[in-house]
Order: structure tokens, then C-alpha cells, then sequence
């Protein structure tokens, strides 16, 4: 049995608790940012489901083979599957942020070790989906980074940071930290300092552009505040 804060009261109770014998919430154990999370993998993975029904509706997709690339409990880097069959339709090409996994997260640890960050992430907890597939890595108490890699070459399509603290002024500042980096480790053409300077003006809703990459943020209310990362194609810029 382990103790921890209960999510509402802050007394200790057990983290397998249904109830919180003190204020009598419901899965006293649970945090938000991870309930948020799950919420949100489980969202890339049904609107690509639904990206494939709506495409298979409108024309009859030409079967080609592809090579599907994963992270499966590996820090070294993708494992090749056997080819798996999908529609040519959605095999058109997707701008990524032409990063491979586990290069992106030696970036992000580099960053961290310059910034004396203590968190380390890897490339362990991948959700498997039929068009792409979803890196989970959680990072401290109030974050999380979620990665949709393609299966077409396993790179990094785009990158989303999900945080959400205790209201205290110490997990805001984690938050802003950990999302700093993992932005700068996506947009090479930019140093942590300045894409933490810069936050303000992301979360009023203007985004920056560096190289060939897009960085933006947005507080979701109650779902906390969401950082992404993404790629920007060349004729747009």
C-alpha cells in the first residue's frame, strides 16, 4: 500500500483508495493531469478511426504495403514490424517534425541536463494505433508529453505537452519548464531561454515560428494548459 495526497483534502490515503475516507471523494489516488492524458491519446486514437471509416465511405482505397515503425519498450530507438497493409489514401504525405523518437528525447534530456532540470524521459510507453502511433511519457508530477508518430518512416508528427498543476506557484513554474524544453528540443533553430520568454505571448494565442516549426500554446480550462509542436510546410512560411 502506498500513501499519497488525496486530490482534493491533500490528507494522506492509500493510492488504490475508491473513496477518500477524509472528504469522501472518489478515487482520492487519481490525479487529473493523468485522467487528462489518457483522455487525450484516447482522442488521437479515435478521431484516426474515424479519419479511416469517413475515408472508406467516400472511395474504395488502394491497398499498398508500408513498413510500420514503433517504439516498444526501447530507449535505443524504433523496432521494425512486419510490413502491415493500409489504404494509399492515407499514406499521403504528413508534415512531421522530421525527428526520429530517440533522437528527439536525447534532445529534450540534453536540454534538461542544461537547464538543471533533474527529469529524464525515454522512449518506453507507446499506444499502438492503425494509422499512427502514440508516445505517453510522463514527466514530473504535472506533465505530460504525448508524440503521434507515423508508421510510414516512425518519425514524430507532431508533439503536444499537456500540464496541469496544483494551483501552488511551484508546479506552474515546473509546468512552464518542462513545456519550454520539450518545445525548444522539437525547433532546433531555438534556444530554451526564449521560447521561455516568450510563453506569455503563446498563451494569448499567438504562435512563433522557428526553422520549420510551429509553436503554440492554449489553456483549456479545467483540462489544464496544452503546449504543441508541430511541423510548418516551407511555402507557408
Amino acid at each position: 500500500m502506498a500513501l499519497q495526497p488525496c486530490k482534493s483534502c491533500k490528507q494522506q490515503v492509500d493510492d488504490s483508495a475508491k473513496l477518500c475516507p477524509h472528504c469522501g471523494i472518489a478515487h482520492p489516488g487519481v490525479k487529473g493531469i493523468e485522467v487528462i492524458a489518457g483522455i487525450l491519446v484516447v482522442g488521437f486514437i479515435i478521431a484516426i478511426s474515424v479519419s479511416m471509416c469517413s475515408d472508406g465511405e467516400s472511395k474504395k482505397p488502394v491497398e499498398q504495403k508500408v513498413p510500420a515503425e514503433v517504439v516498444i519498450n526501447s530507449d535505443s530507438g524504433l523496432s521494425r514490424l512486419p510490413e502491415k497493409t493500409m489504404p494509399e489514401s492515407l499514406l499521403s504525405e504528413v508534415s512531421s517534425l522530421e525527428i526520429e523518437p530517440g533522437e528527439y528525447v536525447e534532445q529534450l534530456n540534453d536540454v534538461f541536463k542544461k537547464i538543471k532540470l533533474k527529469y529524464r524521459v525515454s522512449t518506453k510507453g507507446v499506444v499502438i494505433g492503425d494509422v499512427n502511433d502514440v508516445l505517453k511519457v510522463p514527466i514530473g508530477k504535472h506533465s505530460f508529453l504525448i508524440a503521434r508518430l507515423s508508421k510510414v518512416d516512425g518519425k514524430i508528427i507532431d508533439i503536444v505537452i499537456v500540464g496541469g498543476g496544483d494551483g501552488s506557484p511551484s508546479s506552474g513554474l515546473d509546468i512552464m519548464m518542462i513545456a519550454s524544453a520539450a518545445l525548444a528540443a522539437a525547433a532546433p533553430a531555438v534556444e530554451f531561454d526564449e521560447v521561455f520568454r516568450e510563453l506569455p505571448t503563446l498563451l494569448k494565442g499567438t504562435g512563433r515560428i522557428y526553422g520549420d516549426v510551429k509553436i503554440s500554446a492554449k489553456v483549456m480550462d479545467d483540462l489544464g494548459t496544452w503546449f504543441f509542436a508541430e511541423s510548418v510546410e516551407k511555402s507557408d512560411l
